[in-house]
């Protein structure tokens, strides 16, 4: 019997050793696995948010705050304006123009974005797009970019306005 107590006995610090050995790894995984889910929450609530290109703005004639009636076709409905020093006037002269690369976008139907536009040869507006680099052989434009109507967005596209009219204002 002296036999087994002593077995017994010796296996004690060995359990012991094992429950500690337990509680070392618990603690980091758990300040990992916390660590991990903050970044994972922070990564869901901040990333990809919109940004506004400035050089497409300062490329653009108008900047239309637009309903899509139909995205195939470029046809909007037009429900604000803003262009240099004018502020979300209403555009009287028309209510519904048709966009001709506005189906290369990420535009949707029944949507509201911003819409850079570039007025072409009769009436026609675009999209506005600018050239990213030219070569001798070759000139290559920036896509159609629009702007999905929320707050952030008015926010971010209020501020770029600003900014180009405080560089394109004369001194």
């Amino acid at each position: 019997m002296t036999d087994l107590s002593a077995n017994l006995q010796a296996s004690e610090p060995v359990r012991r050793s094992l429950a500690a050995q337990l509680r070392l790894v618990a603690l980091p995984a758990t300040i990992a696995m916390v660590w991990w889910l903050a970044l994972g929450n922070l990564a869901a609530t901040t990333a990809n948010s919109m940004t506004v290109n400035l050089r497409q703005l300062r490329h653009a004639d108008l900047v239309l705050r637009v309903r899509v009636d139909d995205v195939s076709e470029g046809n909007v409905s037009i429900l604000a304006v803003w262009k240099p020093n004018v502020r979300w006037e209403t555009l009287a002269t028309a209510t519904a123009i048709s966009i001709s690369n506005l189906a290369a976008t990420n535009a949707v139907d029944g949507g509201e974005f911003f819409v850079p536009v570039t007025r072409g040869k009769n009436d026609a507006y675009a999209v506005t797009t600018f050239e990213l680099r030219t070569t001798e052989d070759d000139k290559v434009r920036s896509p159609p970019y629009v702007y999905p109507v929320d707050a952030d967005s008015t926010s971010r596209l209020t501020a770029a306005l600003e900014k180009l009219d405080a560089v394109l204002a004369p001194n």
